[in-house]
């Protein structure tokens, strides 16, 4: 399984773009209104988000194979 680690707003944008990614944890500060906005888009796209180590995870149901990145 693919996991990244996003350390920016728009780090973790891209990395979910790509597709790439079956877990991203956003290990950053963000406000509420960006948690929303970002985790509202994800989980209507068939994700969904866990919190572990103090840090949310973002896990996609479809993504490419790891072997493709």
């Amino acid at each position: 399984m693919c996991f990244y680690k996003a350390t920016s707003l728009k780090e973790a944008e891209n990395i979910l773009k790509t597709g790439k990614a079956k877990k991203v944890e956003f290990a950053f500060a963000m406000t509420s209104d960006e948690f929303f906005e970002l985790t509202s888009n994800l989980t209507a796209a068939g994700g969904k988000i866990t919190k572990e180590n103090g840090n949310f995870i973002f896990t996609l149901k479809n993504s490419l194979s790891c072997q493709n990145l």
